[in-house]
């Protein structure tokens, strides 16, 4: 999970700058602000999708990182997150 969402802040920062142009500043190092510049350029991406990438992120990436190592997520769901990942990008 955290190499899937990291592999998607790295795109997000690659589209932001090649492709829509964007300057990237100190702000876009916080992922909320990267989300909300991806959000506003990428207009055809529906909500529930950005809401899936968020819950995944919170819920349990997060989880991962800051808490606990010994979580277990199934396979479905590590596929969905990066199936929803490769979507966006």
């Amino acid at each position: 999970m955290i190499l899937i969402d990291s592999a998607f802040e790295t795109a997000c920062r690659a589209f932001l700058q090649h492709k829509a142009k964007v300057k990237l500043g100190e702000s876009h190092k916080h992922r909320e602000n990267l989300i909300s510049t991806m959000k506003s350029k990428v207009n055809e991406i529906d909500a529930e999708v950005w809401d899936s990438i968020n819950f995944y992120y919170e819920e349990i990436r997060c989880d991962f990182y800051h808490q606990s190592a010994g979580k277990t997520v199934t396979d479905t769901a590590v596929l969905d997150y990066r199936d929803t990942v490769e979507f966006v990008i």
